[in-house]
């Protein structure tokens, strides 16, 4: 019986401590998938309003060169 007691003793707390570090790892791993799904998402809207910002800018553009090139045919 004693040596059973001793056998737990000496086993016990490194058997919870793994326990208890496999869990906080588990924790740990739980939040980091949350904070990065959560900057994704972000970063999906950040990219939206950038590129329709693009696209805006690209239409303007299309816009003065067409000018640009009626003015130069009317000009020259």
């Amino acid at each position: 019986m004693e040596q059973l007691i001793t056998l737990i003793g000496n086993v016990g707390f490194p058997i919870v401590a793994c326990i208890v570090m496999a869990m906080y790892c588990k924790y740990q791993i739980d939040t980091n998938k949350e904070e990065i799904q959560t900057i994704m998402n972000t970063h999906k809207e950040e990219t939206a309003v950038m590129t329709e910002a693009i696209n805006n800018n690209t239409a303007i553009i299309t816009k003065l060169y067409e000018r640009m090139v009626n003015s130069e045919n009317i000009i020259g």
